[in-house]
């Protein structure tokens, strides 16, 4: 995704309009995004960097990338992340 910025920006925003409640006073989601795949040598600061400013320009109010295994549902809703992976805000 980070290889076109603009069509992933489009591709987040579509998510998220489909997700959101028919308001105008609803709020802009929290997005908790999990980089997949093992590149060498992790993933740099600026393709992190890219996953947050479209997330962003997708409409979200806040995001938070994981790197780590799959969360569970509980483990998002709460917010509460395990040590075994790192959050970046």
């Amino acid at each position: 995704m980070v290889s076109d910025f603009t069509v992933g920006e489009q591709t987040l925003k579509t998510f998220l309009r489909r997700m959101k409640i028919n308001s105008f006073l609803a709020p802009a989601p929290k997005v908790v995004m999990h980089l997949m795949g093992e590149p060498a040598g992790g993933f740099t600061q600026v393709e992190v960097r890219a996953f947050h400013e479209m997330a962003v320009g997708a409409g979200a109010s806040q995001v938070k990338i994981w790197q780590g295994r799959t969360l569970s549902d509980q483990e998002l809703l709460s917010g509460q992340f395990p040590s075994d992976g790192s959050v970046l805000s």
